[in-house]
């Protein structure tokens, strides 16, 4: 397929839904064309698409201007997602959420570049957008839970555990495209509540033990 004329990011998609043998959906999505102006770091791109297809596809119907950002909070929730399975023993997790927590609170002041590209493109995020450096730290709090096969103690941590985890990405990401504080935090609670179970009930690692407190 092709890409958009003007050379900015453009999703090129293997539309072949219907076939049985057709690749999974985050196969499906292939190499974006950037523009030199967009900026944006390919190893950043290439871990958003892999552990956010969903969101990182939205990023890329964006507005040019805002794409940079979008890309940064889905490469913030991949790099997240993919800590619980990526580890052997919970402190190993626990120690990789507590450097994301500590990068977060460096957001505040004048830290410099780290380096780190998903790291350094949230906090340019953060500056220029105004995001709540709270949200993020509550996305890292959502992912401690899945380092342990400790049950869901009752429905309001259950709540609490898909707002953190899928409502917050979408209220950043609202926040981003000019939404206000209110309109972010009703749509983005909606949107994550509606997206979080629906992921949750295709993820084979989140089983009927943790979910037993839920009624």
């Amino acid at each position: 397929p092709d890409h958009l004329a003007d050379g900015h990011l453009a999703p090129a998609l293997d539309v072949r839904r219907g076939r049985p043998d057709a690749e999974p959906r985050a196969a499906r999505i292939v190499d974006l064309t950037v523009a030199a102006g967009d900026e944006i770091d390919a190893e950043m791109i290439a871990l958003a698409r892999a552990g956010e297809p969903d969101r990182y596809v939205a990023a890329t119907l964006a507005p040019a201007a805002h794409r940079a950002a979008l890309i940064a909070i889905a490469a913030f929730a991949a790099d997240l997602r993919r800590i619980p399975s990526a580890v052997k023993e919970p402190m190993m997790g626990e120690i990789r959420l507590q450097w994301w927590r500590d990068v977060i609170e460096g957001f505040k002041g004048e830290a410099l570049a780290l380096g780190h590209p998903v790291a350094d493109a949230l906090r340019d995020a953060v500056r220029r957008y105004g995001l709540s450096t709270e949200a993020l730290v509550a996305m890292t709090e959502a992912r401690a839970f899945d380092l342990y096969p400790d049950p869901m103690p009752d429905r309001a941590a259950f709540d609490g555990y898909i707002s953190r985890r899928e409502a917050v990405p979408f209220m950043l990401a609202l926040s981003v495209l000019g939404a206000s504080a209110d309109t972010a935090a009703k749509l983005g609670d909606m949107a994550g509540r509606a997206y979080g179970v629906t992921r949750l009930l295709a993820e084979p690692s989140f089983g009927r033990a943790q979910t037993d407190g839920v009624r």
